[in-house]
């Protein structure tokens, strides 16, 4: 046995950012930008930023301004900034690796993209397309070193918005100001009936606790002292919303007008947990986007049921996941409840779903107090390789320390220049009178990174999977993996590696 122990070697193999092949999508305004609404006041937090796409074949216009929503499809969602001291503002995300997006495919590639900018309201609309904003093909051998497709918003050039204003091109809408902006929103007009049929359940659930009287397809209602009428509407309405309660960060700071909130889905079968946070954004797949409100508190929002369109189908589950974007680290919050499944149109019944943050019973990361006493949400602090580099540089300069942060540091939560190693325990263990190598590999929670083991019996030829190893336990504390080749005289020797991944 003593033989076999000398023969038991960890290879410890941390590939980084340059081992992924992506495809990575920027996309932002120009630093400094003026950017109002109609009346050429500073858009509030009420406004979502989102680059996306509509159906096929679909062109956005003012004669069919009523179709829009059903129409698009979300892509990306941006951070929005306003400077009151200059008056200026920006925005910009990044989607790191479009490989990742199982319905890239079939919503995305290939279509005309649009930067679509709207209210919560829906009272005030920016959409235009560059002619060069084709979202591109899917290509698994492109770019290993990770090369960026950038659009900005200067390559809308002088043309027409299809809605709003840029500089002194006027698209649909009104505004109320002639002052030349970078871009501007325009007011959106009052429905016609036509429309509010197609929006009636959008409508009927706004206040949540007067319920419409239904009969068979009709439903009547009176809203605000108005009488309104909708029949033959196929449609379920989702109002998912917070109620007014104090929510906080990580460090106990109240939210603020920064923290969006996204429903969705997650794709291929997958399931968060609390150690695979590195995955969650490249499965997953949002249907709406709601802005919290610091003032009140809360947000409340309403999304209608059309289709079922993959990856929303009839009984997938939902979730509603809530994210701030920092410069050195994000934070997020992630929950469901047990019965939130993705509803089908309904034709004969077509009526409201409430689902409250307060009824959430179960909560990925973060924390949701159901009594609301002394907080109903609070977030957790998220980074990623290159925010927490960020970071560490910047502390460590002015202490003298120049080594660079490493991703072996960050993995492991080791201090830059502390000459420190990571500690990966392993042992043999007993299996059903056999022996197994296994080893541990601890986490830092809040470090997204993608870990996984690799074994061989030669260190030429490297496996993983289902069919070489066991996943003994994955947490955010700790991975543990057993190889599935037993150590015996016919096989002493056996080898291991780590193989961590992380995303810019």
């Amino acid at each position: 046995m003593k033989a076999h122990f000398t023969k038991l070697v960890v290879l410890l193999c941390l590939l980084g950012v340059m081992g992924v092949r992506s495809q990575t999508l920027n996309w932002a305004s120009l630093t400094g930008s003026t950017i109002v609404a109609h009346q050429g006041d500073p858009l509030n937090n009420t406004f979502l930023f989102q680059l996306g796409a509509f159906d096929v074949g679909f062109i956005p216009d003012h004669t069919n301004l009523g179709q829009w929503s059903a129409k698009w499809h979300t892509f990306d969602t941006a951070a929005y900034s306003y400077d009151a001291t200059s008056q200026t503002s920006y925005f910009t995300s990044t989607v790191s690796n479009i490989q990742d997006i199982p319905a890239y495919a079939s919503l995305f590639q290939g279509m005309q993209a649009y930067l679509w900018i709207q209210n919560s309201s829906q009272t005030e609309y920016f959409l235009a397309g560059a002619s060069n904003w084709t979202f591109p093909v899917q290509d698994p051998t492109c770019c290993p070193n990770g090369t960026p497709t950038s659009w900005s918003v200067s390559d809308l050039g002088t043309d027409t918005p299809i809605w709003g204003g840029q500089g002194d091109k006027q698209g649909g809408g009104d505004y109320t100001t002639s002052q030349s902006y970078d871009l501007q929103t325009h007011v959106v007009p009052e429905p016609t009936s036509s429309l509010l049929a197609l929006l009636g359940s959008g409508f009927l659930i706004l206040r949540r606790r007067r319920p419409c009287y239904q009969k068979a397809t009709a439903i009547h209602c009176v809203l605000l002292g108005v009488g309104i009428t909708v029949s033959g509407v196929q449609a379920k309405t989702i109002n998912w919303y917070c109620p007014q309660k104090s929510n906080l960060t990580s460090t106990g700071q109240n939210m603020d007008g920064g923290f969006q909130f996204q429903l969705g889905v997650f794709t291929g079968g997958f399931i968060p947990t609390s150690g695979n946070m590195a995955d969650w954004l490249g499965h997953w797949a949002p249907a709406q986007v709601a802005s919290y409100n610091p003032a009140t508190q809360a947000f409340d929002t309403n999304f209608t049921v059309l289709g079922n369109t993959a990856p929303f189908t009839v009984g997938a589950k939902a979730y509603i996941w809530g994210r701030r974007i920092g410069a050195h680290g994000d934070e997020w919050i992630l929950f469901s409840k047990s019965d939130w499944t993705w509803p089908a149109p309904d034709p004969t019944s077509p009526t409201s779903t409430f689902w409250s943050t307060a009824a959430a019973n179960q909560v990925v990361l973060g924390n949701i107090v159901a009594a609301g006493d002394p907080f109903l949400m609070k977030s957790e602090a998220i980074c990623s390789f290159t925010q927490w580099q960020n970071a560490q540089s910047a502390s460590l300069a002015p202490n003298g320390i120049t080594a660079a942060p490493s991703i072996s540091d960050f993995v492991f939560g080791i201090q830059p220049g502390s000459g420190a190693t990571p500690v990966t325990p392993t042992s043999l263990v007993s299996v059903a009178g056999q022996q197994f190598l296994q080893i541990s590999i601890p986490r830092v929670r809040n470090h997204l990174a993608t870990v996984s083991v690799e074994v061989s019996d030669d260190l030429q030829t490297w496996t993983s999977g289902d069919g070489y190893t066991t996943e003994v336990e994955n947490t955010a504390d700790a991975l543990i993996v057993r190889d599935q080749t037993t150590i015996d005289p016919a096989q002493p020797a056996r080898f291991m590696r780590v193989k961590a991944v992380v995303q810019p």
